[in-house]
């Protein structure tokens, strides 16, 4: 049944209730603190975690045509199930994970998970909220989210010392209450809304992009490597130097959440530091500095306590970044052809991301052997991050020379239409 079928008021409360509880139970990845420490524990290293997450880049923007033709054949309920057992069964694989091909497996499972949720699950909780309470329902899903990392901010000193499998099964657990949940959700609605976007439009308009407005094309480009800097930075080599800043393992999981509102506190002041200059690069500037130079500080203290600030500024300034350049990209586009424009934008950033991680994790394997018994300690520590900082300037200069050259071509149409 499609969206013009209407839920029983009372029915529609119970699946926002019973949605909301799932997210929130799928949002306790109590492994999340430690999931590199885990990898290098078991053999891995952090060029093999980098390239581990390019698969599951990769993977999660091939699955989204085959699960949009899946949707439309099973439907959207069968659709959020059958992602939420991929989610349990990747939790499974990582609880039994022991080297590189298994981790691998899990990522590629997880990826197809992610894919088969994006779009739709919003899109069936839209339908279950109605018009009128969407936008409240969609906050109360991502405030859901954020109660469950803060809850495994809260409970991890409690059971880190359970060891690195149990904080997995403990995820594995949440997981599987969830799939439970999702069960007794409503069955219908929501059809159409699920539907995916063509990938074969993304790539149209992604040629298209690239003939026509190049600069624009390799500035968001240079975005995705800013964000893949931070992801890869905070993510995967923020524990391994925690640790060998001797940052108790305990303490993980707040500074976890502290890095969550870091993340946060730089949207909400994206939102202010727009209003400046309103449709110019202030903004944009401001989070490129505060980049660079928490980088730079990242080379310079990573062995020490300090890299905890600096990643909180990097994370600050990543976050803050995104919503000025999905402003941007908003105003680019027409509205006839915004969606295959938007979902261009998403695969250039994907494969700039792609790119970009296994670089920063191969420089930084080269530069110190971190997390492969070859180099440990404080220097090693601080260089980890010297590849990453030296491809994030590079990306930082392609982006100023970018985008002077986009406000050049904006001058020279305006000098046109008069």
């Amino acid at each position: 049944m499609g969206m013009n079928c209407i839920l029983d008021e009372r029915l529609a409360k119970r699946g926002i209730r019973l949605f909301l509880a799932a997210a929130f139970l799928d949002s306790l990845c109590f492994y999340a603190p430690v999931a590199s420490l885990y990898r290098l524990a078991c053999g891995v290293n952090l060029f093999q975690i980098t390239v581990i997450e390019s698969c599951f880049f990769a993977v999660s923007l091939l699955l989204e045509i085959p699960w949009g033709l899946l949707t439309d054949r099973i439907g959207p309920w069968k659709t959020l199930l059958a992602a939420s057992a991929l989610r349990l069964l990747a939790g499974g694989l990582f609880l039994a994970a022991d080297g590189f091909w298994m981790f691998l497996l899990e990522r590629c499972v997880l990826a197809a998970s992610v894919s088969g949720f994006s779009g739709c699950d919003t899109a069936f909780l839209g339908f279950l909220a109605g018009k009128s309470r969407e936008r409240q329902a969609l906050g109360w899903y991502n405030a859901a989210a954020f109660c469950g990392l803060t809850a495994v901010g809260i409970l991890f000193p409690a059971v880190s010392p359970l060891g690195y499998r149990a904080l997995a099964a403990l995820t594995v657990l949440g997981n599987g209450l969830a799939l439970a949940v999702r069960l007794f959700l409503p069955k219908t609605g929501g059809q159409e809304a699920c539907a995916s976007g063509s990938l074969r439009a993304g790539a149209s308009a992604l040629i298209r992009l690239f003939r026509d407005n190049r600069p624009l094309f390799f500035f968001v480009m240079c975005g995705a490597v800013l964000c893949e800097a931070e992801h890869t930075f905070t993510v995967f080599f923020g524990p391994a130097v925690w640790k060998e800043a001797g940052v108790p393992e305990s303490w993980y999981g707040i500074l976890n959440l502290c890095l969550c509102l870091s993340g946060v506190s730089g949207s909400l002041a994206s939102a202010g530091l727009s209003r400046v200059r309103e449709g110019g690069g202030f903004a944009a500037a401001v989070f490129w500095c505060l980049a660079l130079a928490s980088s730079a500080g990242l080379c310079l203290t990573g062995g020490t306590a300090w890299c905890i600030v600096f990643l909180a500024v990097l994370r600050f300034a990543a976050q803050g970044y995104v919503p000025w350049e999905e402003t941007l990209k908003l105003r680019r586009t027409d509205a006839r052809g915004r969606a295959a424009a938007l979902l261009a934008y998403e695969m250039a950033s994907s494969l700039a991301g792609a790119a970009a991680g296994p670089l920063i994790g191969a420089g930084a394997l080269l530069e110190t052997g971190l997390g492969t018994a070859k180099r440990g300690g404080a220097a090693a520590a601080g260089d980890v991050f010297f590849a990453g900082g030296m491809i994030l300037l590079a990306a930082a200069l392609a982006a100023a020379f970018l985008w002077r050259k986009i406000r050049q071509e904006e001058g020279t149409v305006v000098k046109d239409m008069r």
